[in-house]
């Protein structure tokens, strides 16, 4: 999905950067430095400081949460439309490449404490395969403190919230015409067949509403602990002194 960051002008400038910060001697992908430290050592750092997947409620925004945490691109109206109509087509929510990172602290996760294997493979599941994204009663007030960190999904967040108000307001016009059309005497009808098949055709409209918007509300992210001591990689680190 888009709101990672990898399709805004900023984002793009960065990788530019990036890709302009040639290195001096060995291989190119070894030495490709991102705000003076070396690439293939923040993807070390990354891979040993994943804990896993899990489902997490996208609103009512999880107490403590910063959207876009080190994020600072201003919200793109424009975008949020976008994605808006096409999560009619597809929601994508569970996807790798739609997941979403989230940082915290691994000993705030209730999962951990009651030691549920960790899930580091999302390829094959759903979100009913999926653990949700708990914290323990003790930790809840340290993630209340604006302590859930969420590297993307400002503008995903803001999409969901308007996809779900717009298929809650056809929601509300199918059951009212349901309504009107479970008072109606088929019996008395000259067309009892066709008043029946549109009763039950408005029922699974109304059925397929509601699934869709208790889907809506969960995403999959893909957990990291910020308490990774990056202390221990320093003397692998290479800084750019350009």
């Amino acid at each position: 999905m888009a709101d990672m960051g990898k399709n805004t002008p900023k984002a793009k400038a960065k990788v530019a950067k990036v890709a302009k910060e040639k290195p001096t001697t060995g291989d190119k992908e070894d030495n490709l430095i991102f705000s003076g430290v070396n690439v293939m050592l923040l993807q070390k750092i990354k891979a040993d400081a994943l804990i896993g997947y899990r489902v997490m409620k996208m609103f009512p925004t999880p107490k403590g949460a910063q959207w876009g945490k080190f994020n600072d691109q201003k919200v793109d109206d424009n975008w949020v439309n976008e994605l808006t109509k096409n999560f009619k087509g597809s929601l994508d929510n569970c996807y790798e490449d739609s997941a979403m990172d989230v940082i915290l602290d691994r000993s705030w996760l209730k999962e951990l404490e009651e030691g549920t294997d960790k899930l580091k493979i999302l390829e094959g599941k759903n979100l009913s395969k999926v653990p949700e994204l708990r914290f323990t009663p003790f930790r809840e007030s340290n993630v209340a403190n604006n302590n859930l960190w969420i590297m993307g999904g400002n503008h995903r967040q803001l999409a969901l919230i308007k996809f779900v108000d717009n298929t809650k307001g056809d929601l509300k016009k199918i059951e009212a015409e349901l309504a009107k059309t479970s008072k109606v005497n088929k019996k008395m009808t000259q067309f009892y067949r066709e008043a029946v098949d549109n009763e039950n055709r408005l029922k699974d409209e109304v059925s397929r509403k509601k699934e869709g918007i208790n889907r809506a509300q969960k995403w999959v992210v893909r957990v990291y602990d910020r308490g990774v001591q990056t202390s221990l990689y320093s003397k692998d680190v290479k800084v750019n002194k350009e």
